[in-house]
């Protein structure tokens, strides 16, 4: 006698009892043990729910984590290794990437990268040219989720091979609105099916959280690099208001930039100026750089 595993119109599978005698089973044996499949069904069912309202429970304990560690910082660093830190806490993470997309220059800097839960060096930025996985998720706005025969996948997309294909990959864009500012991607170099559609939603919910705490880190720095060169640059022009010798002016000009940007500078008079102030460019461009400052705030 094989008796259906029914629970909410799904079928979950089969009840099966055997004897070694004929006509062991009645039609009310049936009707009693349907029941009783029934009530079996049921049980599994709800411990399947069960099981899975924990686990979503965890994941959402887990993001709120990582939403609370975003607002404890604007150290983009930082940001760079809670993204890893909480995409590790509910995802296969141990082949990771993050990268960022400048829009501008198109191109791509991966900013953190770990292959075997080990952080390594980073490549060189890229131009985007959509010969990559990554390429293709910054061009196209959309997540990509290669559960298995990644090469063939890839090869259907119009991509090239890299050194090393992986098994299974999932990649989501950091969006800002409509502007992708960069991509969280994971893969496995071992196990086909490492990703499913739930770990899709994971992935892009982290990514929309980590899109708006990277955006608003990059920004405040920008705006603090900025603010700090203005103030070096309204130093540099009270000293030089502050004297009438034009040789004086050119000097203290020229060393206070120079220490200011971290580089040496020089300044090339017109022939006509050199006439009017032939001493005036003695030694000007031999000031050495005294300090050193972050390149973002490096200017022409």
């Amino acid at each position: 006698m094989a008796l259906p595993l029914i629970s909410r119109g799904q079928v979950l599978g089969a009840l099966t009892i055997q004897s070694e005698r004929e006509s062991a089973f009645s039609n009310e044996d049936v009707t009693s043990l349907q029941t009783m499949a029934d009530q079996l069904a049921n049980a599994i069912e709800n411990a399947r729910l069960f099981e899975q309202t924990e686990a979503r429970a965890k994941e959402l304990l887990v993001l709120n984590d990582m939403a609370r560690a975003y607002t404890q910082t604007m150290d983009v660093e930082k940001l760079f290794q809670h993204t890893f830190t909480y995409t590790n806490r509910l995802l296969d993470a141990q082949n990771f990437y993050l990268a960022l997309f400048n829009d501008r220059s198109k191109t791509i800097e991966v900013r953190l990268l770990v292959e075997g839960n080990q952080r390594l060096a980073p490549p060189e930025p890229k131009q985007v040219v959509g010969n990559g996985l990554t390429d293709w998720i910054i061009l196209n706005k959309v997540p990509v989720l290669i559960p298995k025969d990644v090469e063939k996948e890839m090869q259907a997309m119009g991509i090239e091979f890299p050194g090393r294909t992986a098994q299974s990959y999932l990649g989501v864009p950091m969006m800002i609105g409509a502007e992708v500012i960069g991509v969280i991607a994971i893969q496995s170099y071992t196990q086909e099916n490492n990703y499913t559609n739930h770990d899709l939603d994971l992935l892009s919910a982290i990514a929309s959280q980590a899109a708006v705490a990277i955006d608003n880190a990059l920004r405040f720095q920008q705006t603090q690099n900025r603010a700090q060169f203005e103030a070096v640059m309204r130093e540099i022009t009270t000293r030089v208001h502050s004297s009438t010798n034009p040789e004086a002016i050119l000097k203290t000009a020229v060393r206070e930039v120079s220490h200011a940007l971290g580089r040496q500078a020089y300044i090339e008079l017109t022939a006509e100026e050199k006439k009017l102030n032939p001493g005036a460019l003695r030694d000007f461009d031999q000031f050495e750089p005294d300090s050193e400052l972050p390149d973002s705030e490096e200017e022409d």
